[in-house]
């Protein structure tokens, strides 16, 4: 599959996508900043009753110039994640 940029990824727990429709899903990715639709579709999943877990990531697909690789450190935890990881943890073991 490609990609490009402006292209906008989930990965999901079935938490949400056993719980809400596609077109549901689509409309939150369309309208919101990824922050935002990340934590809109666990709202939404658990307003719909889910009782899985539900996990949502959301990744906007960037433009950079050739040869050009940045490391992203805008990382941010909610939920039961945010309990067990804080600010300062090594993600890279």
């Amino acid at each position: 599959m490609l990609t490009g940029p402006g292209d906008r990824w989930l990965l999901c727990s079935d938490g949400i996508s056993d719980y809400l429709p596609e077109d549901a899903i689509t409309e939150v990715l369309g309208n919101s900043d990824t922050v935002a639709a990340a934590t809109r579709l666990v709202d939404l999943a658990i307003g719909a009753g889910s009782r899985d877990n539900v996990t949502a990531v959301v990744a906007d697909v960037i433009d950079s110039p050739p040869g050009c690789v940045e490391k992203s450190t805008d990382v941010r935890f909610s939920g039961s994640a945010a309990a067990r990881f804080s600010e300062g943890t090594d993600l890279a073991g």
